[in-house]
C-alpha cells in the first residue's frame, strides 16, 4: 500500500507553496488606509512558462484585492 501512496504522490504532485504572509501597516494620520504588503512563495512546477505563471499570479492577487476594497467599503456602509 506505501508503495503505491508514494507512486501516486510523485506522479501527481506538480506545486510547492513555499513561506507566505501579509502584513498590514497602519498609516500614520490616516486611520483608512494602511500598507499592505503580499509575499507570496509559489512554485507551479509544470510546463508552463514562468512569464506565464507570474503573470496570472499577479493578476490573481491585484484581484484579490480589488475583491478586499470592495468587502471593506461594504462593511463600512453597514456599520461595522
Amino acid at each position: 500500500m506505501h508503495e503505491i501512496f508514494t507512486y501516486a504522490y510523485y506522479i501527481y504532485d506538480r506545486g510547492e507553496n513555499g513561506p507566505s504572509c501579509w502584513v498590514l501597516q497602519p498609516i500614520v494620520g490616516d486611520e483608512d488606509q494602511c500598507v499592505f504588503q503580499w509575499l507570496m512563495n509559489v512554485n507551479l512546477k509544470g510546463w508552463l512558462p514562468n512569464s506565464i505563471v507570474q503573470s496570472a499570479l499577479t493578476t490573481s492577487m491585484l484581484e484579490y484585492m480589488n475583491y478586499l476594497r470592495h468587502y471593506i467599503e461594504k462593511l463600512k456602509q453597514e456599520g461595522h
